[in-house]
C-alpha cells in the first residue's frame, strides 16, 4: 500500500503543477487581450475661426483618427483624446489647468484664446467639460478655436 499511496501523491502533485502552469498561461494571455481591448479610436476635427486646422505636414485636421486608452466602459475623456491628438500632430499645443470648475483649456492647437474654446462630441456640446465628458470608440470630438 505504501507504493500505491506514493504514486497517488506524485500524481496529485503532477496534476497540481499542471493546473498552476495552465492558469499562468491564461492569465498572461488574458492581460494582453485586455490591454488591446482597452484602446479606442476617436476621430478629431479642429477648426480655427471657421477654417479647418492644418498640421506642419499640410494635413487637414478633419476626422483624424486617434488611438487612446479607454476606461473599463470603453470610453475616454475629451481631455485624454486631445492630449493624444496633440502629442501626435501638434506637440505642446494643448495645455489645461485645474480650476474651481474642473479642467480649463488654456491652449488648443498652439493657439491661446482669451475667449475660450468650444468642444463637441458627435455634434453635441460638452455638458461637463473636457475632464469629465466621455467619448466612445468611433466617436468624433470637435475642437473650435
Amino acid at each position: 500500500m505504501n507504493g500505491n499511496t506514493m504514486k497517488k501523491k506524485m500524481m496529485s502533485l503532477l496534476l497540481v503543477a499542471a493546473m498552476v502552469l495552465t492558469t499562468l498561461g491564461v492569465t498572461t494571455l488574458g492581460n494582453t487581450a485586455y490591454a488591446a481591448e482597452n484602446e479606442i479610436t476617436v476621430y478629431v476635427t479642429i477648426s480655427d475661426k471657421g477654417q479647418l486646422a492644418v498640421d506642419a505636414n499640410g494635413q487637414t485636421m478633419a476626422y483624424v483618427p486617434v488611438t487612446v486608452p479607454a476606461d473599463a466602459n470603453g470610453t475616454a475623456t475629451v481631455d485624454a483624446v486631445m492630449v493624444a491628438f496633440h502629442e501626435e500632430y501638434c506637440p505642446g499645443g494643448y495645455v489645461t489647468e485645474d480650476s474651481a470648475w474642473g479642467k480649463s483649456v488654456s491652449l488648443l492647437w498652439n493657439v491661446a484664446n482669451n475667449y475660450g474654446y468650444s468642444f463637441a462630441i458627435d455634434n453635441a456640446p460638452l455638458s461637463l467639460g473636457v475632464g469629465q465628458d466621455l467619448v466612445g470608440d468611433g466617436g468624433h470630438v470637435y475642437g473650435y478655436i
